[in-house]
């Protein structure tokens, strides 16, 4: 999970410079993923 959240991370930088705002929105949806699969785990 960790490693998703980078990769969540480096895609929202790289969308930002290419003026992609899909990427950009397909970054933060994957960093919502993360949040709640680690929430449902530790929980």
């Amino acid at each position: 999970m960790i490693a998703v959240a980078f990769f969540s991370l480096a895609e929202h930088r790289a969308g930002r410079e290419l003026g992609s705002s899909t990427a950009v929105t397909d970054s933060k949806q994957t960093l919502i993923c993360t949040y709640l699969s680690a929430a449902v785990l530790s929980a």
